[in-house]
């Protein structure tokens, strides 16, 4: 730490800029919390520009602290002192990866956003879906963006999807953008991209516009009929965009079946196929289970990567906890006893190549290592080679360092308290579903400090508790992944 703190910010930059270059190999949370930690103790001493390509770069490393956002805030004045809508658009970019959603540093780039809001074209998309992720669905920003993307969009053209998909995540409506919409979706046109048609769909589902969804739908039906590569890609926008629509799903899922037929399949996409289509909730899941256990899957493990692996072992357990949370037969069909070999063959490969992960699988990663522990100690012990329960014990000590989840802007940091449950770390209100004595030991114990909350969690255990049960590991899938899994699919959804 010393060493960090010592070299001047063009030096810091190259040595950040030199860390991405070799990510993941060089990955090192001592190393990436010493930078950061230098970051903070000099924030002074670097430019505006400079403050923005460290963000930047924090962005590519998939790392963020407390640190990293109290140099950010320190420095914030001047970042936005006469801001470019560039710099406005990128701020906000990184703070929907790094989950920065704290209000000393969300709100003053809101508050200038507001102010310059005619300034923005084509970065309207991205801000509106950066806006989404961090759940700021603040109605008059919301709205007064949406119309500028109106007036805008002969000039952003086809970015005028892009604009209404992501304005479509914050639920509200819009007299004269959704018209629009509308109307772009109903003009002849026959060159739109896989996925431009399903940013129209996803638009077209989120306000209610069955006409244009059964249009959009049927087009890229008949797209991807029959051709795995396309629906690879089809089920990546989907997932990319949050949106679960039943028709598309079920077929894809068929098309496994055309997959496992192809060795290049089976090495190339099958895996992330298999993630996407586990993250979306499959309508089969018995037969997405009967894919991943398949013989030609099982003995092609040893030559997947770790990414591949941990895509795989993820999306298992997904399917695991829909399966138990919904009473469906993906539990038996992916059960330990029965298919050992290729929850082996998975923990196997991860462990000869795990150091090949970025944080971001590795964290995956984590949280599943974290769910078959907790939720199947017993079959785990007992069935799965000694190296691999080894394996599993000593990643779960590894230190990997977590992304602090999203949160609504108009939370109160300071209400919220710690808790794991079904290998997921989480912040909840107790007073909300604790017994009161409980309620009241853990308020005045609560600390003072602020912390990070997980909104789409909270969501779904407070569902659990007011519909009459106790929090527990039996949680729906999109609530495993945490809040960047979440799924989109009805008017006032949210991220």
């Amino acid at each position: 730490m010393v060493a960090c703190r010592s070299i001047q910010p063009d030096d810091y930059v190259a040595l950040l800029q030199r860390m991405v270059g070799e990510y993941p190999l060089d990955v090192d949370e001592s190393l990436l919390r010493a930078m950061s930690y230098r970051f903070y103790e000099s924030a002074e001493e670097f430019f505006p520009p400079q403050i923005q390509q460290v963000l930047t770069l924090f962005r590519d490393l998939s790392y963020a602290d407390e640190c990293v956002l109290g140099g950010l805030v320190g420095r914030l004045d001047d970042m936005l002192m006469r801001p470019s809508p560039r710099r406005m658009y990128e701020l906000m970019d990184a703070y929907a990866d790094l989950h920065i959603s704290h209000p000393l540093a969300l709100q003053p780039v809101l508050d200038r956003v507001s102010d310059r809001m005619q300034e923005f074209t084509k970065e309207l998309p991205r801000l509106l879906a950066s806006m989404a992720t961090l759940q700021t669905h603040d109605r008059l920003l919301v709205d007064g963006l949406a119309t500028q993307a109106y007036l805008q969009r002969d000039y952003i053209r086809d970015n005028f999807i892009w604009a209404f998909e992501a304005f479509s995540r914050h639920g509200y409506t819009h007299g004269d953008i959704e018209p629009a919409f509308k109307q772009l979706v109903t003009q002849p046109r026959k060159r739109w991209s896989l996925g431009e048609k399903v940013g129209l769909l996803a638009g077209c589902v989120r306000i209610g516009d069955q006409e244009g969804a059964d249009k959009m739908r049927s087009e890229l039906l008949s797209d991807v009929s029959g051709d795995s590569a396309k629906q690879s890609l089809l089920l990546e926008y989907m997932k990319r965009l949050r949106l679960r629509d039943a028709g598309l799903v079920r077929m894809c899922e068929e098309g496994l079946e055309m997959s496992l037929q192809s060795l290049d399949a089976v090495r190339g996409h099958l895996a992330h196929d298999i993630h996407a289509l586990a993250m979306l909730i499959p309508t089969q899941p018995t037969l997405l289970a009967v894919a991943m256990t398949s013989p030609m899957l099982v003995q092609s493990l040893a030559r997947l990567d770790a990414k591949k692996l941990t895509l795989l072992l993820h999306a298992a357990c997904c399917m695991l906890v829909h399966a138990t949370s919904q009473q469906q037969g993906a539990t038996e069909a992916l059960g330990m006893d029965s298919h050992s070999a290729m929850w082996a063959g998975l923990l196997t490969g991860i462990e000869r190549g795990w150091r090949q992960l970025d944080l971001t699988h590795r964290r995956m990663l984590l949280a599943a290592i974290i769910y078959l522990q907790d939720q199947t100690a017993v079959q785990t012990e007992a069935v799965l080679p000694a190296e691999a329960v080894s394996f599993m014990r000593s990643f779960r000590h590894a230190g990997v360092p977590p992304l602090p989840p999203s949160s609504p802007s108009d939370f109160t940091f300071r209400h919220a308290e710690p808790q794991t449950l079904a290998g997921v770390s989480v912040l909840r209100f107790p007073d909300r579903y604790s017994p009161p004595a409980a309620a009241a030991a853990a308020a005045a114990a609560r600390a003072d400090g602020e912390d990070w909350f997980d909104k789409a969690i909270y969501d779904a255990l407070t569902r659990t508790t007011e519909n009459g049960g106790a929090p527990s590991g039996q949680l729906p899938s999109f609530v495993f992944g945490g809040v960047d899994d979440c799924l989109v699919g009805d008017r006032g959804s949210c991220w």
